[in-house]
């Protein structure tokens, strides 16, 4: 009976002296509440209450200093600790206004600081002053008194800027010189409306084109001009980039016009014209630079037209576009 009474007394002293422990050690804890949608007197409380009841007893009765700051849905939370004489701060996501125990979760996160300022996984963020620094006097400046928002964006960390989206679609203008042979070389200038669209990333790109050629000869029969226009769909990728200067290949394929007549006739010979279609293609390899939202190409092509048509336009030897053809082009190109 009487063992019964001792160590009932025991464990009431023992109570009594963990409590008293923990009310001294919550007496010299400062808290500071700064932009919280909280019940900031309940929150200081548990602040207390959960540090005080993880300190080491070596510990109980020197100041540490607690401060709490919310800014939109994050809540830094900074531990003065007097022992190292250094700062220690975590970032968590704000409990909002009115969920279950926010308050009890934000005295919890103050405890587990504490308890990795102790086993080392917290790193310091600056050396801190070897006393909690004094409020200001009351007949300090307003303007010299920065407010808990100010001191929040000045803490806060940067954000990363997001680069801007990459440009997939281009439109721009053509222009170039083709050498066709008809009997004999002849330089045809071309002039083309070109779009293009990259489904999978700008070094490779499908396109459309559109345009005209157009020349004129003198044969000894007379003048004829040839005009050709033309509509191409292609593909093109770009194996080599550096920065702003890149390398590419392209290829197209498609249909082209061809109209041939004779517009002086000399005397002997009777004028004509044709009119056909023709089967159009080339491969491309060029350079490239880019310059803000333009991109300038230049490149060397060559190609071939099949199946145009055949005629005799003044009386004399077959006029065709058919066979091989090379030339260069001078792109510009307005990326969106």
């Amino acid at each position: 009976m009487r063992r019964g009474r001792a160590r009932a007394a025991i464990a009431a002293l023992s109570a009594a002296v963990f409590v008293a422990s923990q009310v001294n050690a919550a007496e010299t804890i400062e808290v500071t509440i700064e932009g919280c949608s909280l019940d900031e007197p309940e929150l200081a409380r548990l602040v207390r209450l959960e540090l005080g009841s993880v300190l080491e007893s070596s510990e109980v009765g020197t100041p540490h200093v607690v401060t709490i700051q919310c800014e939109g849905n994050e809540a830094k939370v900074t531990l003065f600790d007097p022992v190292t004489k250094k700062a220690f701060e975590r970032r968590v996501s704000a409990p909002k206004p009115g969920a279950e125990e926010a308050e009890r979760l934000l005295a919890l996160t103050v405890a587990q600081l504490y308890r990795g300022t102790r086993l080392g996984t917290e790193t310091p963020v600056e050396d801190a002053p070897q006393t909690p620094k004094k409020a200001p006097d009351a007949d300090s400046s307003a303007e010299a008194k920065p407010s808990a928002r100010e001191k929040a964006s000045a803490i806060a960390a940067p954000k990363p800027v997001e680069p801007p989206p990459e440009p997939r679609g281009s439109l721009g203008i053509v222009a170039g010189a083709h050498v066709r042979r008809i009997q004999s070389p002849i330089v045809m200038p071309s002039l083309e409306v070109m779009g293009t669209w990259s489904p999978f990333g700008s070094s490779l790109w499908l396109s459309l084109t559109g345009g005209a050629e157009y020349a004129s000869v003198d044969r000894r029969s007379g003048i004829v001009d040839i005009a050709v226009g033309k509509a191409l769909a292609g593909i093109g990728i770009e194996p080599v980039s550096d920065g702003t200067w890149s390398a590419f290949v392209d290829m197209a394929l498609g249909v082209a016009v061809n109209h041939i007549r004779a517009s002086e006739v000399a005397s002997g010979y009777y004028a004509g014209e044709t009119t056909g279609a023709a089967f159009e293609g080339s491969i491309g390899l060029g350079g490239a630079l880019r310059v803000g939202p333009v991109r300038f190409e230049l490149a060397f092509r060559g190609g071939a037209m099949l199946g145009g048509p055949v005629a005799q336009i003044a009386d004399d030897d077959d006029v065709t576009l058919n066979g091989p053809w090379m030339g260069g082009d001078l792109r510009v190109r307005f990326l969106f």
